[in-house]
C-alpha cells in the first residue's frame, strides 16, 4: 500500500495512521509517498521525522519534475500495489507518470482546499513490470468492526521492542505509570505527534468497544 500525502490539501495524518494500521492488521506492507515535492521538500522531511521508527519507507516524489519516480517504481516492482490517500493529493497524476497511462485528473478546489475525486471505480492497471490497483480517494475512514483496544498497539512497530519493559502487562501505552513507550517518547526515540495520534485512535477504539453491545 502506497499512501500518498501532499502539502495540499493539508495532510490528515490521523487518517494516514488509521490506513496504515488497517493495512498492517491485514499483513499489507506500507510506504508513504510525499508527493508534489516541487512545492518544497518540507513534508517529506516531516514524515521521515515522525515515522523514523515506524518501519515505513518515506519517498519524496514529484509528478511535475519527475523526482523520485524511479525509486517508487523500484519499490513497486514484483508487487501488486495500491495507491491510496485523500482526494486531491495527485494519485491519478502520479500513476500517469509511473505507468504512462492517461487517467483523468482534477484540481484542488481553492475555495475549500479539498480535492475533487476523479477516480470513480477500482481498476487494476498493468505494465510489463508494474501492477497497480487504482482506487477512489477518500476523506473519511473508519475501523471495520469492533476491536479490543489492547490490540491496536500491535500494529505500531516502534512499540514492539519496548513492550516487555512496561511496568504493567498488558500496557496500552497511554497514561500508565512505568510505560516504556511513554519514556521513549520523552527521550525522543518515538515522535510525540505519532504517539499523540496513536492515543487519539486508541480513544476511538475504546469508545467503540465500550458501546459494542448497544
Amino acid at each position: 500500500m502506497l499512501i500518498v500525502v501532499a502539502p495540499e490539501p493539508a495532510p490528515d495524518l490521523v487518517l494516514t495512521d488509521r490506513m496504515m494500521a488497517m493495512c498492517r492488521m491485514q499483513g499489507i506492507r506500507v510506504a508513504l509517498l510525499a508527493t508534489k515535492a516541487d512545492l518544497g521538500g518540507a513534508l517529506a522531511e516531516q514524515l521521515r521525522g515522525e515515522y523514523a521508527s515506524a518501519d515505513c519507507p518515506v519517498l519524496s516524489v514529484s509528478s511535475e519534475s519527475g523526482e523520485g519516480l524511479e525509486a517508487v517504481r523500484a519499490l513497486m516492482r514484483g508487487e501488486t500495489c495500491c495507491l491510496t490517500g485523500q482526494s486531491g493529493v495527485g494519485k491519478s497524476t502520479l500513476l500517469n507518470r509511473l505507468l504512462g497511462t492517461d487517467l483523468e485528473t482534477g484540481e484542488i478546489s481553492r475555495k475549500i482546499s479539498r480535492g475533487r475525486n476523479t477516480t470513480r471505480k477500482a481498476e487494476l492497471l498493468c505494465t510489463d513490470d508494474l501492477r497497480v490497483m487504482d482506487t477512489a480517494g477518500f476523506s473519511l475512514l473508519e475501523f471495520d468492526g469492533v476491536m479490543d483496544p489492547v490490540q491496536l498497539k500491535a500494529v505500531y512497530p516502534e512499540f514492539a521492542a519496548l513492550e516487555e519493559q512496561c511496568r504493567f502487562q498488558p500496557c496500552y501505552h497511554d497514561t500508565e505509570p512505568g510505560c516504556a513507550v511513554r519514556a521513549a517518547v520523552k527521550a525522543g526515540q518515538i515522535h510525540p505527534k505519532r504517539w499523540g495520534r496513536y492515543r487519539a485512535l486508541l480513544g476511538e477504539v475504546r469508545e467503540t468497544w465500550r458501546n459494542r453491545y448497544d
